[in-house]
């Protein structure tokens, strides 16, 4: 009985140290008990081993995989270990460690890959994921294999590694997304968006609402159209622009959004009415979601998408905001950039949550904007308080009607992919999009413009993780930044 209560005590403690980055300290309580059996004993004195920087760790690791086939690979846990620590990057020497331990394990190869699709280089990743499907060639190798190729824009290599997923789990939803999105990435909108109808079948995804489903423009004078948010912020500020050309087909548009977004969608011309969240619709005709849109008005890069601005801010509320933001000093030549850093994290969501680690930064990365002579940096990020020198009004704000209130007296915006960048880029303000290696399929592959967005520039990661270089893209062309004349907002219904 001494001897459990001890070994608890150790072990909790060891544990504790573990996770507060005290490796010496996890190491020393749990060393007594890492021998013979005890599984959770010698996982905890390897993981801070490991921790530690030391890749002898790597056999021990494989003798506990082996113990518990059915549980996580220790070298997952490691890594998650090191994430949370922010340096996810210090796990790859552990990886390649463990697979020369267990050359057979066919998820070190897939973990591999996915860690070096977030810090690099890509073209290892993709070298990983070729090695988990020689071992494993099923349907999520090929999978992973497919999106690794797209990322590098190697679209025939990609479409094939789809294919063969596909031939092997036709009935997966995910695998069907993961090609429908290469497709658009690629540019190939026309087989993207027919694709893309795939992600209704995903588990979490909303149930389809009552009465017939918007599919073409034929008929709609006089008739009710139910627009649906679907996923982020971002995908209905996008594509709420489709409103207006409704409304010039003759529908009466309804927006059924979530409550951030109400005032701000009530400002979109065409739009008649917006639904909050918890509310039943008013009767309607025909119903869409928003990332449906697209195909609807068949946007292709031949036929291109509505061009902003479309969206606007209260002219009072912006003069509101106006009040309080100071001058930069050099009225010529001054220039007030709102910058945003980071998406939501979603930490429930770990699809998402793993999209978020890789388009976010931290603040003081954009620390060269901040040094640019003449500029000052205004925080349009939601939730956390600015760094010094940064000024900050995101306190006072509720919702996107006063973010955008909040844009409507700044001169540019430079953002990570979130709603603050298609906010921004809706109002047609000028923004400078920092973009990750692997970016999402609405920027397409290797651009710097946007058909979505004409005051839009991209600067992408030259390679996974490298915001830096991002960053010192975008600080030089707004070294060379001039106002734009100012664009009346766009009027109000009514």
């Amino acid at each position: 009985m001494i001897a459990t209560s001890s070994r608890l005590a150790d072990l909790r403690r060891a544990l504790q140290a573990l996770h507060a980055g005290e490796f010496a300290t996890a190491m020393s309580r749990s060393a007594g008990w890492a021998g013979g059996m005890d599984l959770e004993a010698g996982l905890i004195h390897a993981l801070a081993i490991a921790a530690g920087g030391d890749t002898c760790a790597a056999l021990a690791l494989a003798r506990i995989a082996r113990s518990r086939p059915q549980a996580n690979h220790p070298v997952q846990d490691l890594l998650d270990l090191l994430r949370r620590q922010g340096r996810p990057a210090a796990a790859v020497p552990h990886l390649r460690a463990a697979m020369a331990e267990m050359p057979e394990d066919a998820r070190l190869p897939a973990l591999l890959g996915a860690l070096l699709a977030e810090v690099g280089p890509m073209a290892d990743s993709v070298a990983a994921f070729q090695h988990a499907v020689a071992l494993r060639p099923d349907g999520a190798a090929w999978s992973n294999l497919g999106k690794a190729l797209a990322a590098e824009g190697r679209f025939a290599e990609a479409e094939d590694a789809f294919n063969h997923a596909l031939s092997l789990a036709p009935d997966d939803p995910q695998l069907a997304l993961n090609r429908a999105v290469a497709l658009l990435k690629s540019g190939r909108l026309a087989e993207g968006w027919a694709a893309f109808g795939c992600r209704h079948r995903l588990p979490d995804r909303s149930r389809p609402l009552p009465g017939p489903k918007l599919t073409g423009l034929d008929g709609l004078q006089g008739r009710t159209v139910l627009l649906r948010h679907e996923e982020g912020f971002g995908d209905t500020l996008q594509f709420i622009r489709y409103a207006p050309l409704l409304a010039a087909h003759g529908a009466r548009v309804i927006a059924w959004v979530p409550a951030p977004l109400l005032r701000l969608i009530t400002r979109v011309p065409g739009v008649t009415a917006v639904v909050p969240p918890g509310a039943l619709p008013p009767p309607y005709d025909t119903w869409c979601p928003m990332l449906s849109l697209p195909q609807v008005f068949g946007t292709t890069l031949d036929h291109p998408p509505p061009a902003a601005p479309y969206l606007a801010a209260d002219p009072a509320e912006a003069a509101q905001q106006a009040a309080m933001l100071p001058s930069t000093g050099l009225p010529n030549t001054g220039l007030r950039v709102g910058v945003a850093w980071a998406g939501a994290a979603r930490a429930t969501d770990p699809a998402a949550a793993a999209t978020d680690r890789v388009r976010s930064m931290t603040p003081d990365v954009l620390a060269p904007l901040g040094q640019l002579p003449g500029v000052r940096l205004v925080s349009l990020q939601f939730g956390v308080r600015a760094p010094a020198g940064m000024l900050d009004l995101m306190p006072g704000v509720r919702d996107f009607a006063d973010t955008a209130a909040i844009i409507a007296n700044l001169d540019a915006v430079v953002s990570v992919d979130t709603a603050v960048a298609h906010l921004a880029a809706g109002m047609g303000k000028p923004v400078f999009l920092l973009d990750r290696y692997d970016n999402c399929w609405r920027w397409l592959h290797g651009r710097t413009s946007s058909p979505w967005y004409p005051t839009l520039q991209v600067h992408r990661q030259p390679s996974p993780g490298d915001w830096a270089s991002a960053v010192a893209g975008a600080a030089a062309a707004l070294s060379g930044f001039r106002r734009l004349p100012a664009r009346p907002p766009a009027a109000a219904p009514g």
